[in-house]
């Protein structure tokens, strides 16, 4: 089943999603009809897609086609959840703790690094909407925030009252732990991590992924020994 044969399939619209590749087997009298498709190369076709039902937790994780989680990452997440359930379990509990527009705001707003944002948030609910802190021309202290960055609050947000309330709403709009924590996976970080979340936040995605689920089931990960007298080390070979 290469290239070619999906884009004819498609074409005549027995393929509209991935769950539909194993439901070919249905269309084995139409398929020995078209040209170029004798009885022995359909059963060949058929018995090939049979054939990858159980597909390997990483390589499934990759043919999904999320952005930025190639075969690379799609091996780190599979070595880190060992198993499909445990992967999409965390990645629901992640997209639940997924962080509001109020947040990306914030996120987005020019010369506020990552440090400044986190200081921010967790002092949030000191902060005053009352402009006396500024009667001195001195902003509040906060460690992690400095002057410029407040410079570039107040351009974004204009006067001190509507700075406090971005502040506090971004505040109410963080993401949570678990979404945090997928991003902090060595080999994944945090841009990998909203992409994968955004897939999954998606209705029409976790739809077709439910009924390529009910063809195809990913086969746990190997586990990593633990006791070999090399595990945990990086071996060079030159």
């Amino acid at each position: 089943l290469g290239f070619k044969q999906i884009e004819e399939f498609h074409e005549i619209g027995w393929l509209k999603e991935p769950a539909d590749i194993f439901q070919l087997k249905s269309k084995r009298a139409e398929l020995s009809e078209r040209e170029g498709y004798g009885e022995k190369s359909v059963a060949n076709l058929l018995a090939a897609i049979d054939e990858r039902r159980s597909p390997e937790l990483s390589r499934f994780l990759y043919a999904l086609g999320i952005r930025d989680i190639g075969e690379t990452t799609a091996g780190v997440l599979a070595r880190r959840f060992e198993s499909w359930t445990s992967f999409h379990d965390a990645v629901q509990r992640a997209v639940k703790a997924r962080p509001g527009a109020a947040y990306g705001v914030l996120e987005r707003t020019p010369g506020v690094g990552e440090g400044a944002r986190n200081a921010l948030i967790a002092a949030a609910d000191a902060l005053s909407a009352r402009g006396e802190l500024f009667y001195d021309g001195e902003p509040p202290k906060i460690k992690g925030v400095t002057a410029r960055t407040w410079d570039a609050l107040r351009n974004t947000f204009g006067d001190w009252a509507e700075t406090v309330r971005a502040i506090k709403t971004a505040a109410k709009a963080a993401p949570g732990e678990a979404y945090v924590e997928l991003g902090r996976i060595d080999g994944v970080g945090p841009v990998a991590a909203s992409h994968l979340v955004d897939f999954f936040a998606e209705k029409h995605n976790r739809d077709a992924l439910a009924r390529l689920l009910k063809e195809v089931t990913p086969q746990d990960e190997a586990r990593v020994a633990t006791s070999s007298k090399v595990s945990g080390m990086t071996i060079v070979f030159t």
